[in-house]
């Protein structure tokens, strides 16, 4: 199976995973941003999310291009639901997945 990895974390922190991923850098998470490993600074969050949302249209079809060049089957999107836009107009399936939950904020 054929791997392309859309994310700004470095791609030597994928390096053991082996010679079927593909990194591609892309600033696809919307998360929140933070001081610190424990303190969420709200105003510079909001203000992100102002500056990216809604997404560019053509960032999306520059996405779906991609994903279609690359021959992807589908879209897998650990919470960053620009993956999930470029996968729609690509018409490919996709699945939003995340490993923690929102109910401690």
């Amino acid at each position: 199976m054929q791997i392309e990895l859309f994310t700004q974390v470095p791609s030597w922190f994928f390096s053991s995973l082996g010679d079927n991923l593909h990194f591609h850098e892309l600033d696809c998470d919307l998360g929140l941003v933070q001081s610190d490993a424990l303190r969420v600074n709200y105003d510079a969050t909001l203000a992100d999310l102002a500056d990216r949302l809604p997404f560019d249209p053509g960032e999306i079809r520059r996405l779906a291009q991609r994903l279609r060049r690359l021959h992807c089957q589908s879209v897998l999107c650990d919470i960053a639901p620009l993956g999930l836009a470029a996968a729609k107009l690509a018409r490919l399936p996709s699945v939003l997945v995340e490993n923690f939950t929102w109910d401690w904020i």
